[in-house]
């Protein structure tokens, strides 16, 4: 199957509809019919043509969340290519091990984030996006400053051999399992039109009609909720600049958002501020996922929208694992098993296990890493311990060396490992305390100490910002 012949078939079927809301509640609101997104699918992918990007191409894309990141997704996957959503919060360290092993033949990058990429795109075709253009630019692809095409010394191994990816294939997306570096997780066609479903099915009877994008599209959970489900599903996407909780509430109220796919972290943010007039808005569904939700968040984030929290869970290599339904959730647990997924509890420590036909297809040139995630009978090791209660799971907590920040994952090994390349730093121990990254560094005895905020500033350059520890001592 191929996914994105599903949704230019749903789109087709509404083309006077708003398929997606851009900048709402700005003087430049912009709303795109399906009409125009259909025409900019077939403009991007005759760019991509133009420039041989078609079955079996490895594109990287850099960009922020608009109805370009839908419409080249699309175009790209009309074309049987095969694309890698690049955080933009992402740094060298990161950058170099994702370019590294995925080994694009074409980058799409923002204009605004060529400064961060632009050491990886030497030989490789660039596509810059402004506006609603595609760009060829020939110049970035020949930068004689490019980096190597290689990780920084110390944080990943070398990949295995370039290889053919299965042509089932939609996307490669990089993720983290507690060992210090980002692994490419094969996700087909297969798992994104099954996971939107599946996610979609957590409505149950209430038939969304306008859903807020406020996640990144870049990540999993993202791209299934706030972009295959509206496209697929007849869902007007709203696309939020910002997450300031006064703009948040304005879009919530004055474009009657009905369904909200969101993570508990952002649910704290906003439930702080939530206005007097907050229950009366049109929101029914905030449909979470991505960190534990405790029964008291339950409760207060019911109180505070006057919606039901549907709960689920997930992961990049399986989205979604398990879901509540509107109108039936079980408070404290991740919901109930999706009928695609086998799911066992390892009897050992209860590392929760999972097999399926979508399951993701491995890790892209890791072999080793991928055969050290699966059991011998090939199920997959989520690194996250749960129980069954009553048929529906209940998520404990995490066995890999990972944690969320701020609803982000974070590998704490990774920091460990960018840290011990400085001459400063003979070893560091990170750990994730009451909310906080806290490294712990042992300073060479060759290398000349450093101040914590000079260790904090060289991090800032290799590493996502989120990541940056609260302390290092």
């Amino acid at each position: 199957m191929n996914i994105a012949r599903e949704i230019i078939s749903a789109v087709a079927r509404r083309l006077d509809d708003e398929i997606f809301v851009e900048n709402p509640g700005m003087p430049e609101r912009r709303t795109v019919s399906g009409t125009e997104f259909l025409r900019l699918v077939r403009e991007f992918g005759a760019a991509f043509g133009e420039h041989r990007i078609g079955a079996g191409s490895r594109v990287a894309i850099c960009l922020p969340n608009s109805v370009a990141f839908a419409a080249v997704v699309t175009a790209l996957l009309e074309r049987d290519a095969v694309f890698c959503p690049v955080k933009l919060e992402f740094r060298v360290s990161e950058l170099s091990s994702i370019f590294a092993d995925f080994s694009p033949d074409a980058v799409v990058v923002e204009q605004a984030h060529i400064a961060t990429v632009a050491p990886f795109l030497v030989g490789r075709t660039v596509l810059v996006r402004t506006g609603d253009s595609l760009l060829f630019a020939p110049a970035l692809s020949m930068n004689a400053t490019a980096a190597p095409n290689r990780p920084v010394a110390g944080v990943a191994p070398e990949p295995d051999a370039p290889l053919d990816l299965p042509t089932s294939s939609a996307s490669v997306n990089f993720t983290y399992r507690g060992i210090g570096y980002p692994l490419g997780a094969i996700v087909p066609h297969a798992r994104y039109a099954s996971g939107a479903r599946t996610f979609f099915e957590c409505t149950a009877s209430h038939s969304p009609r306008r859903l807020l994008v406020a996640l990144p599209m870049s990540h999993i959970f993202g791209l299934i909720g706030c972009v295959f489900v509206p496209l697929l599903y007849g869902v007007t996407a709203v696309i939020a600049r910002s997450l300031n909780p006064r703009r948040v509430f304005s879009v919530l109220s004055t474009e009657k958002i009905d369904f909200f796919p969101t993570i508990p972290e952002i649910l704290d943010l906003l439930a702080r501020f939530a206005p007097a007039d907050a229950r009366d808005f049109a929101l029914t569904i905030l449909a979470t996922g991505g960190s534990r939700l405790t029964e008291h968040q339950y409760t207060a984030f019911r109180t505070a929208f006057a919606a039901d929290v549907v709960h689920g869970y997930g992961l990049t290599e399986c989205t979604p694992v398990s879901r509540n339904f509107f109108g039936s959730t079980r408070a404290g647990t991740i919901g109930e098993v999706a009928d695609d997924i086998e799911l066992s509890l390892d009897p050992v420590d209860g590392e929760i296990l999972l097999r399926g036909r979508d399951v993701f297809s491995g890790y892209y040139r890791r072999a080793d890493e991928t055969r050290d995630a699966c059991t011998t009978d090939g199920r997959f090791r989520t690194g996250d311990l749960g129980q069954l209660r009553d048929g529906h799971l209940v998520f404990r907590c995490e066995k890999k060396r990972t944690c969320k920040a701020n609803g982000l994952l974070v590998d704490l090994r990774e920091i460990e490992l960018v840290l011990e390349q400085h001459d400063s730093v003979a070893s560091a121990s990170a750990v994730f305390d009451s909310g906080d990254i806290l490294v712990t560094v042992e300073p060479s005895e060759s290398g000349t100490a450093l101040p914590a905020a000079a260790l904090t500033e060289y991090l800032r350059f290799q590493i996502a910002p989120y990541k940056i520890p609260k302390r290092i001592s």
